[in-house]
């Protein structure tokens, strides 16, 4: 890890061309967006933002309210995959969610 500092999941771990720019600008590593078995169940109907205001309502910082990807599991498994091979020497991490089911975790995190 080149450095210690990584971005959290959200909107920066969505996919593989945001996670390859992040560590192309030097980020020590990235956690993915929350993901899925089933990215079916998941239904963003809007991005969900909201500011952060110091006492003087000035902004400086947002929060995410998304909570998990809708993107297929494959999908980001394989694109992680690729992260992984194009940048050894970084570090990437998968969040993980699932239904309460011991199988479905178990599946997961395979």
């Amino acid at each position: 890890m080149p450095n210690p500092f990584v971005i959290g999941s959200g909107p920066p771990g969505t996919n593989y061309q945001v996670m390859k720019k992040a560590f192309e600008e030097g980020w020590g590593g990235v956690i993915c967006k929350t993901l899925s078995l089933d990215s079916k169940k998941v239904v963003n109907v809007t991005p969900r933002y909201a500011k952060l205001r110091d006492s003087n309502n000035k902004v400086f910082g947002w929060e995410n309210f998304e909570l998990i990807s809708d993107r297929p599991f494959e999908t980001m498994l394989q694109e992680m995959q690729r992260l992984k091979q194009e940048f050894p020497d970084r570090v990437l991490i998968a969040s993980i969610m699932e239904e309460y089911n011991k199988g479905a975790w178990e599946e997961i995190i395979g």
